[in-house]
């Protein structure tokens, strides 16, 4: 979404619309604030155990708590009043209704659609950033709570025989992400399935775009983190 708004194609254009759409469809979601200011609330509490851990720097722990205090009123602040205005969109709502909205936008299916595509970048860019002002508040918690989750655990570095990996993991703490680090310019991407107790890793070529990818047959170096707060 951030690229998106930063971006003058049509096709960023495109994406910033489909997001947002995504974004005020889950607002509709009566639960949706209570479970985020819930899981800020663990979070916090989670946190605040470690001020007495020798090793833990006492005034980065503060920021993030100031932080979580800062997010968690925004948030409180927001009501389905602000939610439901927030929706009352007749632009987005037509496009909603054509879902979901498709690859590219002609003048012929989408008018409306094709007209905003084509208006000045600075126009759409504050078309998007009036569109998004109401949910600030869940978008702010939803970024938060990811960082504190990506932050959780540090990368290992991993070998994939012959481009497959695969881990034990400990059901008992199951993970919430997991990240998977390659080197810029690595010729393989990664494919990934598993269950609360095992995780598979395949490192996937593809040298001809006309056929399906394959496992490389090559060992590959990476980086992985099973993150879980």
């Amino acid at each position: 979404m951030h690229q998106s708004l930063t971006k003058s194609s049509e096709g960023y254009g495109l994406l910033a619309i489909q997001g947002i759409l995504g974004i005020l469809g889950l607002t509709s979601r009566a639960e949706l604030k209570a479970e985020l200011l819930k899981e800020l609330e663990r979070y916090a509490q989670s946190l605040s155990r470690l001020r007495q851990t020798p090793s833990v720097d006492v005034a980065i722990l503060d920021a993030v708590l100031a932080n979580i205090g800062h997010v968690t009123q925004h948030l409180q602040r927001l009501s389905n009043q602000m939610l439901r205005q927030a929706r009352k969109n007749e632009f987005l709502d037509a496009l909603s209704r054509r879902s979901p909205v498709q690859g590219s936008a002609s003048a012929f299916d989408s008018p409306a659609l094709y007209h905003w595509l084509h208006q000045d970048y600075a126009v759409r860019v504050e078309c998007l950033e009036q569109w998004l002002l109401p949910v600030q508040p869940i978008r702010d918690a939803v970024e938060l709570l990811l960082r504190i989750i990506r932050d959780s655990a540090v990368p290992d570095e991993q070998v994939a025989q012959q481009g497959l990996f695969q881990k034990t993991l400990d059901s008992t703490v199951p993970s919430q992400l997991v990240r998977i680090i390659l080197p810029d310019g690595t010729p393989v991407f990664p494919e990934t399935s598993g269950s609360k107790h095992r995780l598979s890793i395949r490192f996937m070529e593809q040298r001809n775009f006309k056929e399906r990818p394959r496992q490389c047959a090559e060992n590959i170096v990476f980086r992985l983190a099973c993150c879980v707060f």
